[in-house]
């Protein structure tokens, strides 16, 4: 599995994006990846899971399937685990 946070730099979101990512990878054990959301790789994954909003939280498993998706608002760390685990 694999958590991906599509973000846009130096938004009011960048407080509550750094809470997140610190609780997941410090608190969870679960490597956090950060994308730039305009940048050519995170355009490239907001199309392929039509993630429209900023911030989005993409949850995926080793083949790139979708397992879970927030978008506009963060949900809680521990969601987010819940979905990286599979405990839906």
């Amino acid at each position: 599995m694999k958590v991906t946070v599509l973000y846009t730099k130096s938004t009011p979101a960048d407080r509550h994006i750094e809470y997140l990512q610190r609780k997941l990878e410090s608190e969870e054990g679960i490597p956090v990846t950060m994308l730039d959301a305009d940048s050519r790789d995170g355009i490239a994954l907001a199309e392929l899971y039509g993630a429209v909003q900023r911030p989005a939280v993409l949850v995926t498993d080793d083949e790139g399937k979708l397992a879970d998706k927030w978008e506009g608002d963060l949900p809680i760390p521990q969601r987010v685990a819940d979905a990286y685990r599979g405990s839906l």
